[in-house]
């Protein structure tokens, strides 16, 4: 695995972490009491998840196997 591809593993697994905490948290706001909030997260983890899948798309049309 080449440095540039290993960096970009790590920022992928980074942002794996921070999404798995913006759902963890969203889902124990009270729904009721802070619906924005919860909404806010929960956009927030779901632009991740879209740029992860965007990234890993352009490592492998460029030929990384990351």
């Amino acid at each position: 695995m080449t440095p540039r591809c290993a960096g970009h593993v790590l920022q992928l697994a980074i942002l794996n972490a921070v999404t798995v905490l913006l759902l963890a948290t969203a889902t124990r706001i009270d729904a009721h009491q802070w619906p924005f909030l919860a909404n806010v997260l929960t956009r927030m983890a779901d632009a991740i998840e879209r740029s992860q899948e965007s990234a890993a798309l352009y490592l492998r049309s460029h030929g990384y196997n990351c």
